[in-house]
């Protein structure tokens, strides 16, 4: 049935009950679309289709990072606002995020088993979380953020659409007070500045000495 953009454009959203919204996202291949192209317009109605608002309040953390910092650009608002960590507060939302379609791409490669533990660091607003409700139901998922605002935003979110399995933390990675709980398979992008990456990445590698990780 979802096979290209233009079958998602033709939903009339707004129209769909709770229930017809948690059934269409059931829908076998839903998260999923061949055309990269169309990755970001796809994962963007998917965000309308749950109700989370990525794009609202990465436009409110811009226009804090404007006027707290009017020559500012994409590499300094996020570190003026938070303290000198990259937040990335000016990118557009659907780079700041995986598309849902490259997730689902992911999963159906990993084919985590049920009791499976998924962490996620530098989770924004928690996309694997959600995939995986309709994917993968029995996996455990957990997603690290240092903003406050994008944790509470896809706890709502996970809430909302009872993904009990799934949970957002409000976190600090580079401090060392901070040990990465073990998991089976570990999903990071550029969170970060490289320093706090690299820190990251050691602290992985620490992991995998002692188990098998993905």
């Amino acid at each position: 049935m979802f096979k290209q953009l233009k079958d998602y454009l033709e939903l009339n959203i707004q129209d769909l009950s709770h229930s017809q919204r948690d059934e269409l996202l059931k829908t076998e291949h839903f998260f999923a679309l061949d055309h990269a192209s169309d990755h970001h317009a796809h994962s963007e109605i998917i965000d309308e289709i749950i109700g989370i608002r990525p794009k609202q309040i990465e436009h409110e953390l811009l226009v804090e990072g404007i006027n707290a910092l009017p020559d500012g650009n994409l590499e300094s608002w996020g570190k003026h606002l938070h303290q000198g960590h990259q937040t990335w507060v000016g990118l557009d939302p659907n780079i700041l995020q995986t598309p849902y379609a490259e997730i689902a791409e992911m999963l159906k490669k990993i084919s985590p088993l049920p009791g499976e533990h998924i962490i996620d660091l530098g989770a924004a607003y928690g996309r694997i979380g959600i995939a995986l409700k309709y994917m993968y139901p029995e996996v455990f998922f957990t997603g690290y953020e240092y903003l406050p605002v994008r944790v509470e935003e896809g706890n709502r979110i996970f809430t909302k659409l009872g993904c009990d399995k799934s949970l957002l933390i409000q976190q600090d990675l580079s401090l060392d007070s901070f040990n990465i709980p073990e998991a089976s398979i570990y999903f990071i992008y550029d969170y970060g500045r490289p320093d706090q990456i690299r820190y990251t990445l050691k602290a992985l590698e620490l992991i995998g000495d002692s188990k098998d990780i993905m």
